[in-house]
């Protein structure tokens, strides 16, 4: 396995691997967009081969970054590929001095609370009603050390 950045070659398989992870998937079109860099966006890949098992969609706007998807396909998840994804943005938000990270995730997502908790992310709020099924997302947030 080895971590990469994604590149435009990989849109159609991201997008793919967003309908089998998420109910609320982004279209390709809006992962066209990110990877095109119409925004301030960074995509990690966990591959096997040419196999895209999991990637991570971060935005930096230093001092601050927000994680905005992390996936890992269904049948290789629990293996450490999250992880690997995490490292990999808490490196590159070294690199770009940034302070404070920040995502949203579902209020019943107790894995992914979990996960990110064992990188020193914490609840800071909750956002009613955030997905589009009407289910609120908690906002956590993890402050480097030496951070406001």
């Amino acid at each position: 396995m080895l971590i990469r950045r994604a590149c435009e070659a990989d849109i159609d398989r991201i997008a793919q691997l967003e309908t089998i992870c998420f109910d609320d998937s982004w279209s390709r079109e809006m992962v066209a967009a990110e990877l095109r860099g119409t925004n301030p966006s960074v995509c990690y890949l966990v591959v096997e081969g040419e196999e895209i098992l999991g990637y991570a969609m971060i935005w930096f706007v230093p001092p601050e970054g927000e994680i905005c998807n992390l996936a890992v396909h269904p049948d290789f998840r629990r293996r450490g590929l999250a992880s690997l994804l995490m490292e990999a943005i808490l490196c590159e938000s070294a690199e770009r001095g940034v302070d404070k990270l920040s995502l949203e995730v579902r209020e019943s997502n107790a894995e992914a609370q979990a996960l990110y908790s064992k990188f020193g992310f914490k609840i800071a709020g909750r956002r009613p009603e955030y997905y589009r099924d009407g289910e609120d997302a908690f906002v956590m947030r993890r402050y480097a050390e030496g951070g406001y």
